[in-house]
């Protein structure tokens, strides 16, 4: 975090004038967040617990479903109103709150909520502004405030206006931090992807964006620092900086726990012999103090499909799949694991332990190297997988039913 911070200050300028300030482009519905708690539904005395996982349906939903190591679930409500339903479910690190969009029956959306996992009630901090959707949401590390994209509704996306913006996250005077406008002569011109807000009890960082286009490249990794207190009084303005530029795709980036690197999938259009339609093949790890990447090469007949940090932070477990030969391109796909120190790209050990999948929708690293993931097996409702130690075949399956939806895919919201 305190590297992002140095980084922030060191790397080149953006536009002096800065995004938009609240008067002038605040949508002007989010500066009135109402203070009345969502009416909740009962929740039988229990609440979340942060040492299990958390299961939700991505799309609209009414509970979420905790996990214990062991396997063992419990389904939970999420605070609404009768006729509500919840998206775009994000947790605090700690697992102390979630944050959610609230929707109506027919899809219409009231705003962005905050539920303090210990209390009954949640809190509509962000209501909806008429003619824009919010599309994204993220809790600083601190669990002080809460960020969200807002993007114009019933238009293209590379023509939408979008505002970047933050607020306390049990509500109060909504910040605009960037927009549209602001960052448009950089290249950022489509609503950028929230991924990671580090910050602890001694300092939040800034909000880190990946300027992503819908042809999947990408304008660069930029850092977003909200106003901060002068010591004069006041507060000053929002800072912006681009902080890396990888001339190439950079798709689901995640920092790494130490804010020191973050990690990224990209494509190798080194290599004619690999299929077009791969989704990716490799994955690269991002020094920001270096400001220089380290390439993660799969395994010859293997490709990279998804890269998640270990908690120590210095190793990570890797998706792969075992590339299918064209007469077997109708077969399942064989799901594998690796976990790899990116410091010593030495003995790469694929293990293929575990229930293989039609679709791996989701997956979260944990413990020394341990992977949970949610599939969709042939004739089966989906399940979660807990493999406490991706080397051995101490395998925890757990089914999903409980919270299954139509629209949505099961994506793990939280881990222990």
């Amino acid at each position: 975090m305190l590297v992002l911070a140095a980084l922030a200050c060191n790397a080149p300028a953006l536009r002096n004038d800065g995004p938009p300030t609240p008067q002038d482009a605040t949508p002007s519905a989010l500066l009135s967040p109402s203070p009345d708690p969502i009416e909740t539904l009962p929740v039988s005395g229990a609440a979340l617990n942060g040492a299990e996982f958390w299961v939700a349906a991505e799309g609209a939903t009414e509970a979420i479903l905790s996990v214990a190591l062991d396997g063992s679930t419990q389904r939970l409500p999420v605070p609404l109103n009768p006729g509500q339903q919840a998206s775009r479910l994000v947790a605090s690190q700690d697992g102390s709150w979630l944050a959610f969009i609230v929707s109506d029956a027919d899809g219409s959306q009231r705003g962005a909520a905050t539920w303090n996992v210990n209390e009954l009630n949640a809190r509509l901090i962000a209501p909806a502004q008429e003619g824009f959707r919010v599309v994204s949401l993220m809790i600083a590390g601190d669990n002080s405030a809460l960020a969200l994209v807002s993007v114009e509704d019933g238009v293209p996306i590379d023509e939408a206006d979008w505002f970047l913006l933050s607020l306390p996250i049990d509500g109060g005077g909504v910040q605009v931090l960037a927009s549209r406008d602001s960052l448009a002569e950089e290249g950022v011109e489509v609503p950028p992807t929230l991924f990671a807000w580090p910050g602890d009890e001694r300092q939040l960082g800034p909000i880190l964006l990946n300027a992503e286009s819908p042809d999947g490249s990408s304008a660069g990794i930029f850092a977003v620092l909200p106003p901060q207190p002068l010591d004069e009084g006041g507060f000053s303005e929002p800072f912006v900086r681009r902080i890396a530029a990888p001339d190439e795709r950079i798709s689901a980036p995640r920092l790494s726990p130490n804010g020191a690197q973050f990690v990224y999938l990209s494509l190798n259009d080194s290599d004619p012999t690999l299929p077009d339609d791969l989704p990716t093949n490799i994955a690269r790890v991002y020094d920001l103090r270096l400001d220089e990447a380290i390439t993660l090469q799969p395994p010859q007949g293997t490709a990279i499909f998804g890269a998640r940090w270990l908690p120590t932070g210095d190793r990570l477990v890797l998706d792969i799949v075992r590339l299918p030969s064209a007469e077997q391109i109708d077969e399942t796909i064989e799901q594998g694991w690796v976990v790899v120190d990116p410091a010593n790209l030495e003995g790469w050990q694929p293990s293929f332990i575990g229930p293989q999948r039609d679709r791996l929708f989701d997956y979260e690293a944990f413990g020394p190297q341990g992977v949970a993931y949610t599939v969709f097996p042939d004739n089966e409702s989906w399940l979660m997988v807990i493999l406490p130690d991706v080397f051995t075949d101490d395998i925890v399956t757990v089914s999903l039913a409980a919270i299954a939806a139509p629209d949505g895919t099961p994506i793990i919201v939280h881990v222990p």
